[in-house]
């Protein structure tokens, strides 16, 4: 649910950014995988919608990653919730390294408005290292590419029916490696479409 405010934001952002160079940024974001078990889909007639029992604590983990145009970061993976100190362990370690190779010296880093990412530690680690830091208006993921990234993952490792958290992050990582770079490119090469929908609906959300 977009609020009237957020709503206005978006619009004001998309606006401004109807011209910017895409392929220079660096898509971000994190997502909770489920094994198989956790979820499932059933079909049922009208009015006779059947108990479908879940585990009450699924096996899961949470996975990060970076997206671009002509590259991507490797899936990370950890469990328990992402904090500010995480975040920063996170980036600061094998990622920091490979960045400018990955994405560019001129490389954009795009992530959403969750506390992690917008703590002072955050903050203080992307000034630290010179990483200019794309604004973003807040409850947008339709804008940002990687949320159609996490859905062709889910969808590729549920296939391959994972059951523990080891098989769930050995399967996950070698499913996002296989994802084409070519689909990656074409999801971010969207933006502009996405945008203009948003400034056309004044600020609601977009197809994507």
């Amino acid at each position: 649910m977009l609020t009237s405010l957020q709503q206005e934001r978006r619009q004001v952002w998309c606006t401004e950014h109807t011209n910017f160079d895409w392929r220079s940024t660096v898509f971000t974001d994190e997502t909770y995988i489920e094994a198989v078990g956790s979820r499932s889909t059933r079909w049922h007639k009208k009015g006779s919608r059947p108990i479908c029992p879940r585990p009450k604590h699924p096996v899961k983990l949470m996975f990060w990653a970076a997206i671009s145009v002509e590259s991507r970061s490797d899936l990370y993976s950890f469990s328990g919730t992402m904090t500010g100190a995480r975040y920063v362990e996170l980036l600061g370690g094998e990622f920091l390294s490979k960045f400018r190779r990955l994405f560019g010296v001129n490389a954009v880093f795009q992530q959403d408005n969750a506390p992690a990412h917008t703590s002072r530690t955050a903050k203080s680690f992307f000034e630290e290292h010179h990483i200019d830091v794309l604004p973003w208006p807040s409850n947008s993921p339709d804008l940002n590419p990687i949320e159609n990234m996490w859905s062709i993952l889910k969808e590729r490792v549920s296939r391959r029916s994972p059951r523990t958290k080891q098989e769930l992050e050995t399967i996950a990582k070698e499913e996002w490696l296989a994802i084409p770079q070519s689909i990656i490119a074409a999801t971010i090469e969207s933006m502009p479409r996405r945008i203009a929908q948003v400034v056309s609906r004044n600020g609601q959300k977009c197809d994507y």
